[in-house]
């Protein structure tokens, strides 16, 4: 690592994972090998200039896929899972996001939408939209999956793996 713990190269970056990684095994030992990432603030890059390197090659081999942002849906079939796009919530109103999933749904895509607060926190949604987004995908529950990232992401890799094996 460089000066002050600073994160210089992929090499610190894999180390600074594999450490992490193995105290999420200790602390949640059900969760072994069933884990996503969130690129810190969308950065997946580490590493200035001439020395900057991408490290989304090393999430696509440690986690099931990775979050980013971008503000695009994904089309299930072509998603490079370990680059996802995101929305980021901060302060939409719920009929705006709910048109952002309408939109999705049209397309056949997977939105995923990023919260960070609810209510008050830093980059936040305010209580009463996040409780119109909730209740409307309760009622679209039959129509819409919404499911944990994860979850979601496990499924694609499955089909994507199905449509390689062909």
């Amino acid at each position: 690592m460089s000066q002050a713990g600073l994160i210089s190269g992929l090499e610190d970056l894999r180390n600074a994972l594999e450490v992490t990684d193995a105290a999420l095994d200790t602390l949640a030992p059900a969760q072994v090998g069933s884990r996503s990432f969130a690129y810190p603030c969308y950065e997946s890059w580490v590493g200035r200039g001439a020395d900057r390197q991408t490290y989304v090659p090393i999430i696509a081999g440690m986690f099931v896929a990775g979050r980013a942002g971008m503000a695009m849906s994904n089309d299930p079939r072509l998603v490079d899972l370990a680059y996802t796009r995101s929305f980021e919530m901060h302060g939409q109103k719920a009929a705006e996001v709910i048109d952002l999933i309408e939109r999705g749904m049209r397309r056949g895509h997977w939105v995923v939408l990023t919260f960070h607060g609810i209510g008050g926190d830093f980059i936040e949604t305010e209580g009463e939209e996040f409780e119109g987004i909730v209740a409307y995908l309760a009622q679209e529950k039959d129509r819409i999956w919404a499911g944990t990232f994860y979850d979601v992401a496990s499924y694609i890799r499955e089909r994507q793996r199905d449509q390689v094996a062909k």
